[in-house]
């Protein structure tokens, strides 16, 4: 197999034309159109608030400063100082979420899902044992104080003749783009992507 060669046996010319003809085709139907016209939107409807929400994530981490007043201290040979008193709210309020868990509770909405309420709740333990979601609810949490959003993406990994795994992942708050068409807060099941 020769270096230009990936696992499936085709070489690099063969795939960047194969890329180049499925984004032509990509390009010239109908639906593509649609997408990539949706697409535009979504990011122009969410470009002011990402802007203003790196302002804010930068503010927490200590960037006070922009690109030129960085340069100008750099060109004076001088150290920019940067007195963070945000970091004590950001303290207070990590700590009372700390103090202050919170127990999900389910609660039955007949008596005879008594028992079920109470095996979704030991399961909500468990999860939360299994996965450290104290740990990646902090971060959480401090994505939300400071951006005012955060996402977590959680899935079950299946693998035949083992355990179930269950991942929790923090996603980058700049990254994710739901729909803002859709009216479905909770599960975007109404959302066109």
């Amino acid at each position: 197999m020769s270096e230009n060669t990936d696992d499936w046996g085709t070489d690099d010319a063969t795939v960047g034309v194969g890329y180049v003809n499925a984004l032509y085709q990509l390009n010239e139907s109908n639906f593509a159109n649609d997408l990539i016209s949706h697409h535009r939107f979504v990011r122009e409807y969410h470009d002011p608030f990402n802007t203003n929400r790196e302002v804010n994530h930068n503010f927490v981490r200590g960037l006070h400063y922009d690109g030129d007043e960085l340069k100008k201290y750099r060109d004076k040979r001088k150290t920019p100082v940067v007195f963070n008193q945000v970091k004590t709210s950001e303290r207070t309020i990590l700590g009372l979420w700390l103090q202050n868990a919170y127990a999900i509770k389910f609660s039955a909405s007949s008596p005879a899902d008594d028992d079920i309420s109470e095996i979704l709740e030991q399961l909500n333990i468990w999860e939360a044992e299994q996965q450290g979601d104290d740990m990646n609810d902090i971060e959480l949490i401090r994505q939300a104080w400071a951006g005012g959003n955060s996402f977590q993406e959680c899935f079950m990994e299946v693998k035949k003749g083992k355990e179930p795994l269950m991942h929790t992942y923090m996603q980058n708050p700049f990254a994710v783009y739901w729909d803002p068409e859709s009216r479905d807060l909770i599960r975007r099941r109404d959302a066109s992507f």
